[in-house]
């Protein structure tokens, strides 16, 4: 009870995702980076498990890229 990971942690998803970032209780939280299997990238901060705060989202491969406030999980552009 009471074991959730805590601080620079790097967590594989079962979707195939691969997060590298801070979490608190092991929830995104702070500072992270976001690889999905879609090639899509988010780099930035976290809230409570979503994006929330300054971020970049890209897509490998391709020349897209959003650079954002991020609420929510989702941009405020």
């Amino acid at each position: 009870m009471g074991h959730w990971p805590n601080g620079q942690c790097q967590i594989q998803g079962a979707d195939g995702s691969l997060y590298n970032g801070m979490v608190e209780k092991g929830v995104r939280h702070g500072k992270g980076c976001m690889t999905k299997l879609d090639k899509s990238v988010y780099q930035g901060d976290y809230a409570n498990g979503k994006r929330h705060g300054q971020g970049l989202f890209t897509i490998q491969g391709c020349n897209y890229r959003l650079e954002s406030e991020f609420e929510d999980d989702k941009p405020t552009i």
